[in-house]
Protein backbone atom coordinates (compact mmCIF):
# COMPACT_ATOMS: atom_id res chain seq x y z
CA UNK A 1 0.00 0.00 0.00
CA UNK A 2 1.31 3.59 -0.84
CA UNK A 3 1.04 6.11 1.27
CA UNK A 4 0.31 9.70 0.41
CA UNK A 5 2.19 13.35 -0.11
CA UNK A 6 2.61 12.49 -3.53
CA UNK A 7 3.37 15.06 -5.76
CA UNK A 8 5.95 17.47 -7.11
CA UNK A 9 7.03 20.08 -4.34
CA UNK A 10 8.04 24.20 -5.14
CA UNK A 11 11.69 24.38 -3.92
CA UNK A 12 12.86 26.96 -1.01
CA UNK A 13 16.11 28.09 0.19
CA UNK A 14 17.93 27.16 -3.05
CA UNK A 15 17.57 23.31 -2.34
CA UNK A 16 15.82 20.56 -4.32
CA UNK A 17 13.29 18.51 -1.72
CA UNK A 18 13.14 14.33 -1.57
CA UNK A 19 9.93 12.72 -0.51
CA UNK A 20 10.37 9.29 0.44
CA UNK A 21 6.88 7.99 0.78
CA UNK A 22 6.39 5.34 3.34
CA UNK A 23 4.82 2.07 2.41
CA UNK A 24 2.76 -0.46 4.90
CA UNK A 25 5.25 -3.29 5.79
CA UNK A 26 6.73 -5.40 8.02
CA UNK A 27 10.63 -4.41 8.70
CA UNK A 28 13.26 -6.72 8.25
CA UNK A 29 15.51 -5.85 10.70
CA UNK A 30 15.76 -6.18 14.60
CA UNK A 31 15.74 -2.55 15.10
CA UNK A 32 15.52 0.81 13.31
CA UNK A 33 18.04 1.02 10.54
CA UNK A 34 20.04 3.14 9.78
CA UNK A 35 19.51 4.98 13.34
CA UNK A 36 17.76 8.38 13.52
CA UNK A 37 20.29 11.22 12.84
CA UNK A 38 17.89 14.04 13.43
CA UNK A 39 14.63 14.84 16.10
CA UNK A 40 11.83 17.34 16.84
CA UNK A 41 11.36 18.62 20.41
CA UNK A 42 8.34 19.97 21.78
CA UNK A 43 8.12 23.39 22.62
CA UNK A 44 5.28 25.59 24.23
CA UNK A 45 4.21 28.83 22.21
CA UNK A 46 6.40 31.41 22.70
CA UNK A 47 9.70 29.19 23.71
CA UNK A 48 12.15 27.22 21.45
CA UNK A 49 15.69 25.82 20.41
CA UNK A 50 18.89 26.73 18.27
CA UNK A 51 19.53 22.88 19.93
CA UNK A 52 17.31 21.00 17.65
CA UNK A 53 16.91 19.50 14.11
CA UNK A 54 12.84 20.26 13.89
CA UNK A 55 11.03 22.42 16.30
CA UNK A 56 7.41 20.86 17.50
CA UNK A 57 5.26 23.54 18.57
CA UNK A 58 3.57 22.31 21.62
CA UNK A 59 -0.22 23.03 21.53
CA UNK A 60 -1.88 20.25 23.92
CA UNK A 61 -5.57 20.11 25.05
CA UNK A 62 -5.93 23.85 23.04
CA UNK A 63 -9.73 25.18 23.05
CA UNK A 64 -10.70 25.19 26.32
CA UNK A 65 -7.42 24.48 27.71
CA UNK A 66 -4.00 25.73 26.83
CA UNK A 67 -3.06 26.70 24.53
CA UNK A 68 -4.53 29.45 22.67
CA UNK A 69 -5.10 28.53 18.30
CA UNK A 70 -3.51 32.48 18.20
CA UNK A 71 -0.66 31.71 20.25
CA UNK A 72 -0.35 28.14 18.41
CA UNK A 73 -0.68 29.91 14.57
CA UNK A 74 1.81 32.30 15.87
CA UNK A 75 4.65 30.20 17.10
CA UNK A 76 3.67 28.39 13.26
CA UNK A 77 4.39 31.13 11.51
CA UNK A 78 7.11 32.21 13.24
CA UNK A 79 9.38 28.99 13.38
CA UNK A 80 8.45 28.18 9.62
CA UNK A 81 8.60 31.77 8.62
CA UNK A 82 11.31 33.73 10.60
CA UNK A 83 13.48 30.60 11.81
CA UNK A 84 13.25 28.75 8.57
CA UNK A 85 12.93 25.44 10.66
CA UNK A 86 11.41 21.93 9.91
CA UNK A 87 8.39 22.20 11.95
CA UNK A 88 4.89 20.37 13.08
CA UNK A 89 2.30 21.61 15.56
CA UNK A 90 1.32 19.13 18.05
CA UNK A 91 -2.10 19.22 19.31
CA UNK A 92 -3.48 16.44 21.95
CA UNK A 93 -7.13 15.82 21.97
CA UNK A 94 -8.88 15.91 25.16
CA UNK A 95 -12.47 16.12 25.84
CA UNK A 96 -12.24 17.87 28.64
CA UNK A 97 -10.90 20.63 26.56
CA UNK A 98 -12.95 20.29 23.67
CA UNK A 99 -15.66 17.99 21.65
CA UNK A 100 -14.38 16.49 18.45
CA UNK A 101 -16.22 18.55 15.82
CA UNK A 102 -13.64 21.93 17.89
CA UNK A 103 -11.07 19.93 17.29
CA UNK A 104 -11.90 19.72 13.70
CA UNK A 105 -12.44 23.25 13.12
CA UNK A 106 -8.66 24.07 15.05
CA UNK A 107 -7.10 21.85 12.65
CA UNK A 108 -8.96 23.48 9.84
CA UNK A 109 -8.48 27.15 11.23
CA UNK A 110 -4.46 26.59 11.76
CA UNK A 111 -4.32 25.28 8.20
CA UNK A 112 -5.48 27.85 6.80
CA UNK A 113 -3.96 30.32 8.91
CA UNK A 114 -0.44 29.04 8.20
CA UNK A 115 -1.16 28.10 4.32
CA UNK A 116 -1.96 32.14 4.21
CA UNK A 117 1.02 33.63 6.77
CA UNK A 118 3.45 30.88 5.53
CA UNK A 119 3.03 30.45 2.17
CA UNK A 120 6.24 30.88 0.84
CA UNK A 121 7.93 28.46 2.85
CA UNK A 122 4.92 26.01 4.13
CA UNK A 123 5.07 23.27 1.52
CA UNK A 124 8.94 22.90 2.02
CA UNK A 125 8.99 23.56 6.19
CA UNK A 126 5.51 22.92 7.88
CA UNK A 127 5.49 19.10 8.58
CA UNK A 128 1.38 19.73 9.46
CA UNK A 129 0.11 18.03 12.17
CA UNK A 130 0.88 15.80 15.51
CA UNK A 131 -1.84 14.53 17.18
CA UNK A 132 -0.94 13.28 20.85
CA UNK A 133 -3.99 10.51 20.88
CA UNK A 134 -3.98 8.39 24.50
CA UNK A 135 -6.91 6.61 26.23
CA UNK A 136 -6.87 8.46 29.11
CA UNK A 137 -7.83 11.73 27.33
CA UNK A 138 -11.30 11.10 27.39
CA UNK A 139 -12.19 10.41 23.86
CA UNK A 140 -13.70 6.92 22.66
CA UNK A 141 -11.76 5.00 19.95
CA UNK A 142 -14.51 5.72 17.29
CA UNK A 143 -14.20 9.59 18.40
CA UNK A 144 -10.95 9.12 17.33
CA UNK A 145 -11.56 7.58 14.69
CA UNK A 146 -13.59 10.31 13.13
CA UNK A 147 -11.14 13.03 14.12
CA UNK A 148 -8.22 10.88 12.34
CA UNK A 149 -9.93 10.94 9.04
CA UNK A 150 -11.42 14.40 9.11
CA UNK A 151 -7.76 15.66 9.75
CA UNK A 152 -6.51 13.37 6.75
CA UNK A 153 -9.00 14.69 4.42
CA UNK A 154 -8.28 18.32 5.30
CA UNK A 155 -4.61 17.99 4.74
CA UNK A 156 -4.42 15.79 1.68
CA UNK A 157 -4.57 18.80 -0.71
CA UNK A 158 -2.02 20.78 1.14
CA UNK A 159 1.34 21.46 -0.52
CA UNK A 160 4.04 19.75 -0.22
CA UNK A 161 5.26 17.97 3.14
CA UNK A 162 1.93 19.04 5.14
CA UNK A 163 0.58 15.59 6.51
CA UNK A 164 -0.48 14.45 9.83
CA UNK A 165 1.64 11.95 12.05
CA UNK A 166 -0.34 9.62 14.97
CA UNK A 167 1.67 9.95 18.24
CA UNK A 168 -0.08 7.28 20.45
CA UNK A 169 0.28 6.42 23.55
CA UNK A 170 -1.62 3.00 24.59
CA UNK A 171 -1.55 1.33 27.68
CA UNK A 172 -2.28 -2.12 28.23
CA UNK A 173 -5.78 -3.41 28.56
CA UNK A 174 -6.88 0.15 26.39
CA UNK A 175 -6.67 0.21 22.77
CA UNK A 176 -5.95 -3.61 20.83
CA UNK A 177 -3.75 -3.69 18.57
CA UNK A 178 -5.81 -3.15 15.84
CA UNK A 179 -7.37 -0.07 17.13
CA UNK A 180 -3.93 0.92 17.57
CA UNK A 181 -2.96 0.15 13.78
CA UNK A 182 -6.36 1.70 12.65
CA UNK A 183 -5.68 4.85 14.24
CA UNK A 184 -2.69 5.47 12.13
CA UNK A 185 -4.88 4.24 9.02
CA UNK A 186 -7.62 6.21 9.52
CA UNK A 187 -10.62 6.05 7.62
CA UNK A 188 -9.26 8.57 4.84
CA UNK A 189 -5.71 8.18 3.81
CA UNK A 190 -3.38 7.14 6.39
CA UNK A 191 -0.85 8.92 8.76
CA UNK A 192 2.52 8.87 9.34
CA UNK A 193 3.40 6.34 12.47
CA UNK A 194 4.82 8.52 15.51
CA UNK A 195 4.32 6.06 18.55
CA UNK A 196 5.15 6.77 22.03
CA UNK A 197 7.75 4.27 23.02
CA UNK A 198 8.42 4.38 26.93
CA UNK A 199 8.20 0.33 27.89
CA UNK A 200 8.28 -2.64 26.82
CA UNK A 201 4.67 -2.95 25.93
CA UNK A 202 4.47 0.13 24.08
CA UNK A 203 7.88 -1.18 21.97
CA UNK A 204 5.96 -4.51 20.84
CA UNK A 205 2.38 -2.14 20.02
CA UNK A 206 5.17 -0.05 17.43
CA UNK A 207 6.74 -3.31 16.28
CA UNK A 208 3.59 -5.36 15.82
CA UNK A 209 2.07 -2.84 13.84
CA UNK A 210 4.37 -3.23 10.83
CA UNK A 211 4.73 0.00 10.11
CA UNK A 212 8.16 1.11 8.17
CA UNK A 213 8.97 4.59 8.29
CA UNK A 214 7.73 5.45 11.85
CA UNK A 215 9.02 8.82 13.89
CA UNK A 216 9.29 7.03 17.36
CA UNK A 217 8.69 9.21 20.06
CA UNK A 218 11.25 8.55 23.04
CA UNK A 219 10.80 10.07 26.75
CA UNK A 220 14.24 11.14 28.71
CA UNK A 221 11.55 10.19 31.90
CA UNK A 222 10.40 6.95 30.64
CA UNK A 223 12.06 3.80 32.94
CA UNK A 224 15.28 2.46 31.94
CA UNK A 225 16.35 1.52 29.28
CA UNK A 226 13.73 3.79 27.49
CA UNK A 227 15.57 6.75 28.77
CA UNK A 228 19.07 6.05 26.92
CA UNK A 229 19.64 7.95 24.14
CA UNK A 230 16.73 10.55 24.83
CA UNK A 231 18.43 13.60 26.37
CA UNK A 232 17.35 17.06 25.62
CA UNK A 233 20.17 19.58 24.11
CA UNK A 234 23.17 17.72 22.60
CA UNK A 235 22.98 18.60 18.71
CA UNK A 236 24.03 17.32 16.27
CA UNK A 237 22.12 14.09 16.93
CA UNK A 238 23.66 10.97 15.55
CA UNK A 239 23.08 8.00 17.14
CA UNK A 240 19.08 7.50 17.94
CA UNK A 241 17.42 6.36 21.23
CA UNK A 242 17.16 2.90 22.79
CA UNK A 243 13.72 3.40 22.05
CA UNK A 244 14.05 3.56 18.31
CA UNK A 245 16.76 0.83 18.37
CA UNK A 246 14.14 -1.33 19.89
CA UNK A 247 11.50 -1.15 17.31
CA UNK A 248 11.74 -2.90 13.47
CA UNK A 249 12.07 -0.91 9.82
CA UNK A 250 13.12 2.39 9.29
CA UNK A 251 13.44 5.98 10.89
CA UNK A 252 10.53 8.70 8.84
CA UNK A 253 12.73 9.86 6.22
CA UNK A 254 11.99 13.34 5.23
CA UNK A 255 14.22 16.29 4.06
CA UNK A 256 11.98 19.32 4.56
CA UNK A 257 13.48 21.18 1.73
CA UNK A 258 17.16 20.49 2.23
CA UNK A 259 19.60 17.80 0.59
CA UNK A 260 20.14 16.55 3.74
CA UNK A 261 19.21 13.15 4.34
CA UNK A 262 16.90 13.58 7.54
CA UNK A 263 16.70 10.34 9.45
CA UNK A 264 13.24 11.43 12.42
CA UNK A 265 13.08 10.60 16.06
CA UNK A 266 10.78 12.89 18.11
CA UNK A 267 11.82 14.09 21.81
CA UNK A 268 9.23 14.23 24.45
CA UNK A 269 10.44 16.58 27.13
Amino acid sequence: MNWPKRRSITVVIGMAIVLVLPVLIAGDAVAQSPAPNAYFLDWAPGNYSDTTNGLQVEGLGSLGCAYSQSSIESMTIYDVNTRLQATITEISPQSYCGSVSQYESLVNNITNYVETYASAHVGNLWGGFILDEEPGFGFSYSQLMTLNTYVSNRLINTPGVTWWYENQGNCSGCWTQTQYDNLTLSNATPGIAAPQVYNNFMRDQATTSGFNYQMINCWSGAPYPYDVGCTVGFYPYTNGSYAAASIYGTPWDQRFGTNIAFLWENKFQ
